[in-house]
């Protein structure tokens, strides 16, 4: 398998992975508000069609967040969703392992099952209590505690979370919002964990940057593809370290860990261990996969 031939596959398992979340969006904003209208209706009082802030209303703020975190994340909907999506990763393993193995490098010896392990069990929190409670619920329950406060209109109160929660025309709502990025964060740290293991297994020096790049590109993304051509060796590592520390690199960021951290918070590029020959070498070079 090639290096072009194997991005695309990757990219496309990625793609398949991501969409394993939009896809099922409009029904999990559908339960997600759903239940969040039943709440309102059982743990607040009203008058005159406003919210009232009594002691009701302060029990059911305190209740709010660990009763909707529950309620969401045990929903058929989020629950069958989120597993889809790490269903995928065996796919990207697979790959990534044939691809290795046409290029002569067995990469059982690097016992990916523990890495694997590691890095599935931190999505599946983010998808759970701690990510989900910091990127959505409390925000919400911010919204829903100005409503209170202020003694808003009930209706005018729902449209308000309504809007936070649901895609619209021409935006996403906040959960697709943190769903998706947190989608597009763990595929990439599935294979960039992968990649790091393999590049210290067995001491590879060189990792091939594929990707495109756009008009916010940062400058070291810029250095790696329009002047290294995408081939990253461990000896161009000291320039591009002094170009990325001026422009957002991650702390503690080195050759090694490249794959996970990349270039920036934010950077999309996949940095993949290989080992070269010249020949190799050369026709990445005259035949760069990135756009």
């Amino acid at each position: 398998m090639s290096y072009e031939e194997y991005i695309k596959k990757l990219d496309e398992l990625k793609l398949k992975a991501e969409r394993a979340i939009i896809q099922n969006l409009p029904d999990l904003e559908r339960d997600a508000e759903a239940f969040l209208v039943r709440y309102l209706d059982e743990h607040f009082d009203t008058k005159a069609g406003n919210l009232l802030a009594n002691e009701v209303a302060a029990q059911g703020l305190g209740n709010f967040t660990d009763i909707y975190l529950q309620t969401l994340t045990e929903l058929e909907s989020y629950q069958g969703t989120v597993g889809q999506y790490l269903k995928n990763f065996k796919s990207i393993g697979d790959l990534m392992t044939e691809f290795q193995a046409d290029n002569g490098v067995d990469v059982k010896q690097a016992r990916l099952g523990a890495v694997q392990e590691v890095v599935v069990g931190e999505i599946v929190n983010q998808y759970s209590e701690n990510g989900l409670n910091k990127g959505f619920v409390q925000p919400l329950r911010e919204i829903l505690f100005k409503n209170v406060s202020g003694g808003l209109n009930k209706r005018r109160a729902i449209e308000q979370l309504h809007d936070y929660i649901a895609s619209g025309k021409d935006t996403t709502g906040k959960l697709g919002q943190y769903l998706t990025q947190t989608a597009q964060q763990g595929v990439d740290s599935y294979s960039g964990a992968i990649n790091t293991r393999i590049l210290q297994t067995f001491k590879i020096d060189t990792l091939l940057m594929s990707g495109s790049l756009i008009k916010t590109s940062s400058p070291q993304c810029r250095y790696g593809i329009e002047k290294l051509g995408g081939i990253i060796d461990r000896s161009d590592w000291p320039r591009i370290e002094k170009i990325a520390k001026e422009n957002g690199l991650i702390e503690g960021t080195t050759f090694d860990t490249l794959p996970v951290n990349k270039f920036h918070w934010g950077c999309r590029h996949e940095f993949t261990a290989m080992v070269l020959d010249a020949s190799q070498r050369k026709n990445l070079l005259s035949n760069p996969v990135n756009n």
